[in-house]
């Protein structure tokens, strides 16, 4: 039985044991890809969706690996609906930038080579963002019930001071700068144009 209580950070395994395989816990699911899906408001990030093979679980959950590259994140989003999100990182190294329920500013790091297993769960009510250190990033998700495009995933910006009547706190925003560096001085101002 998978434990879909959005509590943040938690001990256990997920990853993918093969090309077509996933782990959950002492659960094991054969899987599918199913193509790639746009990243909304974001760069230097590609969510691959992947589907399961048995129906009665692909209608219960699906999943996604997301590839965010060195020093780069996922959008700031914030979760209104019941959707619960399970992730872990598979590769590489980064953060995983939350805001709990209780206004909280919580931040956890994932490094493939600590060879713990941890995940992090989350869901309605909380705001959160990956982000990649200089080696790049790649984390799987599985969505329970699987993803839709319905207007329970709101994207911020990081300077937004409110997402989804939800305030943003100070530290939060902080927090986010200071493991995505800026662009360059020369970029902001548009003096280095991409060809």
């Amino acid at each position: 039985m998978i434990n879909t209580e959005p509590q943040g950070l938690r001990q256990e395994t997920l990853k993918i044991t093969s090309q077509n395989t996933i782990q959950l816990g002492d659960q094991s699911y054969e899987t599918r890809k199913a193509g790639f899906d746009d990243v909304p408001g974001s760069s230097g990030v590609v969510c691959e969706v992947i589907k399961f093979t048995d129906p009665e679980t692909n209608d219960q959950m699906d999943a996604a690996l997301i590839t965010i590259e060195p020093n780069h994140s996922t959008p700031i989003q914030h979760w209104t609906g019941p959707r619960i999100f399970i992730e872990t990182a598979v590769k590489g190294k980064g953060y995983w930038l939350g805001l709990n329920p209780d206004g909280e500013t919580v931040c956890y790091e994932f490094n493939d080579e600590a060879n713990e297993p941890q995940l992090v769960t989350y869901g309605q009510g909380w705001t959160g963002s990956w982000i990649a250190s200089e080696t790049g990033l790649e984390v799987i998700e599985i969505c329970v019930p699987p993803f839709e495009a319905d207007g329970m995933v709101l994207v911020a910006e990081p300077t937004d001071e409110v997402v989804g009547g939800r305030h943003i706190p100070l530290e939060f925003r902080e927090k986010f700068a200071s493991l995505v560096p800026l662009p360059s001085l020369g970029e902001s101002r548009g003096l280095n144009p991409k060809n």
